[in-house]
């Protein structure tokens, strides 16, 4: 099944909030002038046809999430017997928008396991550990994420991000030590919009103790003077 889909099934927009598919497929089998509760019904159609395809009940899945039927889209998921990472991929987001960040993660962990290449299950786990407060596992989810940004502008992104979390508090046992002029350097080269993204992630967490720590990283990269 995840042969027929390509990495723009989970286009994700980075430093805007916990990351979704775009689900391009749905437009390419269906007229885009078209609502997504007509693909639905016409998904519908297919299966009560004997269409029992794995991407059939993967794209009904995605005309629910479009319209908000997070369910209704996690019961047509369940139906793929043999889920593979992309399945795995809308699992996490579905939970995110039901709020079970927990569930999330471990979607998210799953979905890499299988595919280690799939940038949005490494970024959406990043974000989702953020906001459960794993500022430590964020990093190392991170870390996993960079080098498969889809643009240079989203590598930069990532970076200064990776950055302020170096800054963050770590109580870990194995916690690294920051670079810190290397870091403030970093900043130097942000401009206006990197700094607007950085803060609509921040605001979209929903934890205040990982908030609190990333404006208190990027108050630091702004007025820190090396010795």
């Amino acid at each position: 099944m995840s042969g027929n889909r390509t990495s723009s099934d989970a286009e994700v927009i980075p430093m805007a909030t916990l990351a979704d598919s775009e689900d391009l497929p749905v437009a390419e089998l269906i007229d885009d002038k078209q609502n997504f509760a007509d693909a639905a019904s016409f998904f519908e159609k297919a299966i009560s046809a004997g269409a029992n395809d794995p991407e059939v009940h993967y794209l009904l899945a995605v005309s629910y999430k479009r319209q908000g039927k997070w369910n209704e889209a996690r019961q047509a998921l369940r139906k793929i017997a043999k889920p593979d990472a992309n399945v795995l991929l809308q699992m996490g987001l579905l939970s995110i928008h039901e709020k079970q960040l927990a569930q999330a993660e471990g979607d998210f962990v799953r979905a890499l396991q299988m595919d280690e290449s799939l940038f949005a299950a490494a970024y959406n786990l990043m974000l989702t550990r953020l906001s459960l407060g794993k500022v430590s596992e964020a990093r190392d989810a991170l870390q996993k994420a960079v080098p498969l940004a889809p643009s240079k502008a989203s590598t930069r992104l990532l970076t200064l991000l990776q950055g302020l979390l170096y800054l963050c508090p770590d109580d870990s046992p194995n916690a690294p030590r920051p670079d810190r002029e290397r870091i403030q350097q970093m900043f130097q080269n942000a401009n206006d919009t990197d700094e607007k993204q950085l803060l609509k992630l921040n605001r979209s967490l929903g934890n205040l103790e990982t908030m609190a720590a990333l404006h208190k990283a990027c108050i630091y990269v702004r007025h820190y003077r090396p010795p």
